[in-house]
């Protein structure tokens, strides 16, 4: 026999037999010789080639639970002379367990969730993947900026230090004031030593990132102005509980839940089904119908069968188990969107928090630049002392430093909260910047 699962629930079974029979009997014509003879009839073999087989294709509507099936069939009769052959056509409706297919629709839907489930959890992936480049980008260009202040900051040292040694020349400046600028100057040279060394190790990983070649020249930029309307976080967040993909996941795991437990429901239910068939049978391969005694016979049946399964000593404890578990993906949810609720207020705090102090830092920055033109001209006309124009610098440097790091980490609390919110990155995977 063999069974073969075809596509679209379609099921084929083959069953073929081949028997050989050798009868011992004793023939008409040996019997009447034996009457007018007087003598014992020869018994004689006689050899029966029989074949038995049979063909049934069934189709399995797995929305509706129901299954309707075509058989044929062949096989020897008593006499091993004639073969009997019967075609039936039944269908069966499942009313219980697996009623009109409800827990086939159910699997489906388990299974078009976990589907669904998985490429959001890719794309998830691809999210925080981006979300972390972005990142390393970001505190490259930081690198950069910042070696671009050293230097900056390393070359006016530098014209402060000959500046002084220049008034020494002409005994405006003190020895103490030229001791003072050099000190000055190596300390942001050895600042600058150190940017140079930040950048490079930025510069290396951005490149192994790439695959550039390690020769090849690159430079960050970073004029992309965020349009991110943060305004609403109670807003942000009901959009969050219906459109984003975390969302989503944590409803599949509670639909899933749900739907687990139907399934076990399902098996505690009897076996119940309705069927109707209709059967022809008759004498030959193909019906013979000539004469009366070999016509075909046809046959209806319309019942119904119950089969009834003791249920075992875990079956009902499962069925609490899933029910347990349904509860607990259903608090789980509850407290995956309390920590969202949670971590957007602490987000959009940061946010506001950080678009305030880059404003101030481009102030004190446009406003230390300001004082250090002015101070450099004071020290050179006397009104000033050296120890005055070196603070006002190391102020510009602390200033410009706090600016730059005050923009990207903007830039990196707006990439979280689109990370956060699943906007990042849409379903269709296409970037959202």
């Amino acid at each position: 026999e063999k069974i073969k699962k075809l596509p679209g629930d379609f099921t084929l079974s083959i069953q073929s037999e081949y028997q050989l029979n050798y009868n011992w009997i004793k023939s008409e014509e040996a019997a009447g010789s034996s009457r007018s003879t007087s003598t014992s009839p020869e018994p004689e073999w006689k050899v029966y080639n029989n074949f038995k087989g049979s063909v049934s294709l069934s189709k399995l509507f797995s929305y509706t639970g129901t299954t309707l099936s075509g058989a044929y069939s062949i096989s020897p009769k008593t006499t091993y002379e004639t073969a009997a052959s019967t075609v039936n056509i039944k269908i069966e409706q499942d009313i219980a367990k697996n009623a009109f297919g409800f827990a086939t629709r159910v699997q489906n839907k388990i299974a078009g969730n976990e589907k669904q489930v998985a490429y959001y959890q890719a794309v998830e992936a691809y999210e925080d993947y981006l979300s972390s480049l972005i990142t390393m980008y970001m505190d490259w260009y930081v690198a950069y900026k910042a070696l671009e202040a050293s230097r900056k900051s390393y070359q006016e040292s530098l014209s402060l230090f000959e500046n002084t040694k220049k008034m020494r020349a002409f005994n405006i400046a003190l020895p103490v004031d030229v001791n003072k600028s050099e000190l000055q100057n190596l300390s942001k040279k050895e600042n600058l030593l150190q940017a140079e060394t930040n950048y490079k190790k930025a510069l290396f990983l951005m490149k192994n990132l790439m695959g550039l070649d390690g020769n090849e020249k690159i430079i960050p930029d970073f004029n992309y102005v965020f349009n991110i309307d943060i305004e609403d976080v109670e807003k942000a967040f009901e959009e969050y509980k219906t459109d984003s993909r975390a969302a989503q996941v944590l409803n599949f795991a509670v639909k899933e839940s749900e739907l687990t437990n139907i399934e076990v429901i399902n098996d505690l239910l009897p076996t119940a089904k309705l069927f109707a068939s209709y059967s022809i049978s008759g004498n030959g391969y193909f019906f013979d119908e000539s004469d009366e005694d070999t016509k075909p016979s046809h046959a209806v049946n319309i019942g119904g069968s119950l089969n009834f399964k003791i249920p075992q000593w875990g079956t009902f404890a499962k069925y609490k188990a899933q029910r347990l578990d349904n509860e607990d993906k259903i608090f789980d949810k509850k407290n995956s969107l309390n920590d969202t609720w949670s971590d957007l207020n602490k987000l959009y705090l940061n946010i506001k928090n950080e678009e305030l102090q880059l404003g101030l830092a481009k102030q004190k920055v446009e406003l230390s630049e300001k004082i250090s033109k002015d101070e450099l001209i004071d020290y050179r006309q006397g009104r000033s002392s050296l120890n005055d124009l070196i603070q006002v610098y190391n102020t510009l440097d602390t200033n410009r430093l706090s600016e730059i790091n005050h923009l990207i980490q903007l830039g990196k609390y707006y990439i979280e909260w689109l990370r956060l919110t699943d906007k990042l990155v849409t379903n269709e995977k296409k970037v959202n910047l």
